[in-house]
This record gives C-alpha cells, structure tokens and sequence, in this order.
C-alpha cells in the first residue's frame, strides 16, 4: 500500500498535488487493486500531535475532491 498524501504534514496538500499520485497508482497497478483509505492515523496523538484535527480533515477532504477529478 502506498499513500497518497502525507499522514504528519502541518499543512494539508491541495487535490491537485494528490491527483497525479493517484493516477500514478491507478497506471500502474489498475483501477480494481487501489484502494485510497485515511488508515495512515494523521499522526494526532493525544500527548504529541504532529498534524492538528484541522489538517487531517482538510486532507480528508483533498483526497475526495482528488478522487473525483481522476474519476
């Protein structure tokens, strides 16, 4: 499994950063074997957080909207 955004990022990426990548996996590996899943945990512990709710959401957000470009 690969990532298509950063999981510890302090600020999130735009869809248009995440598209291509999207693209990338889709080319190489077929449309039915990528699966975009946020299982990465966007590093927000409790004690230390690395990336802020903010971020992980608006990153949740770039992914979907990065989605329905590539279709």
């Amino acid at each position: 499994m690969s990532g298509a955004c950063s999981g510890v990022a302090i600020a999130p990426e735009s869809p248009d950063e995440i598209a291509p990548r999207i693209e990338r996996a889709v080319s190489v590996f077929g449309t039915e074997r990528v699966l975009l899943t946020p299982d990465c945990g966007f590093a927000t512990f409790a004690d230390n957080p690395i990336t802020s709710e903010r971020v992980a959401e608006q990153t949740l957000s770039a992914i979907h909207h990065a989605v329905a470009r590539v279709g």
